[in-house]
């Protein structure tokens, strides 16, 4: 299932990034197609969604991602922040590389942390990203001697969270 899910999700990326979908002609009454569409859009977004409430980490990336970029979703760089932090404390890499990207840069309603950042790029970099280990040799040209070891003793003593799951008990 999850599988269906990152391929609806890529599918509406692309659709987006192409201009959407077929024209309709101008003759045709566009609303009932319209709702369709819309309606076809929002199951795949609502599936995400629960996912990453149910604590996927991929998925908590994913929706963090489409709030960054505005896809489907009204872009929030704030609520990317929120879903990319879950994602990034469960140790998912590519969430760590953007969670310490969005830090180093800020803007949009996101501080600036370029020690956060800097904390998150390695750890994503210790996984094997090699952009990540780029990005972070550059950021740490831009803190303090001591900013930069304490980054690095921070990284060092993380450990990822647990997966939090909420479930509806019923008695």
């Amino acid at each position: 299932m999850w599988s269906r899910i990152i391929v609806a999700s890529t599918i509406l990326l692309s659709m987006n990034a192409c201009g959407g979908s077929r024209s309709l002609p101008a003759t045709e009454d566009r609303s009932p197609h319209i709702a369709k569409q819309v309606a076809a859009l929002a199951a795949p977004i609502q599936q995400l969604h629960k996912q990453a409430e149910k604590g996927d980490a991929e998925a908590q990336f994913n929706l963090g991602l489409l709030y960054d970029r505005g896809r489907e979703v009204p872009k929030d760089k704030s609520e990317a922040l929120r879903w990319y932090r879950l994602a990034a404390d469960k140790g998912f890499a590519p969430a760590q590389h953007s969670l310490g990207k969005l830090l180093a840069g800020g803007g949009q309603g996101v501080a600036s942390d370029k020690s956060q950042g800097y904390m998150w790029l390695v750890l994503s970099a210790g996984q094997g990203d090699e952009e990540a280990a780029r990005q972070s040799e550059i950021l740490s040209k831009q803190l303090t001697p001591a900013e930069v070891t304490n980054a690095k003793k921070l990284a060092k003593q993380w450990k990822p969270s647990r997966a939090s799951v909420t479930v509806n008990k019923v008695p």
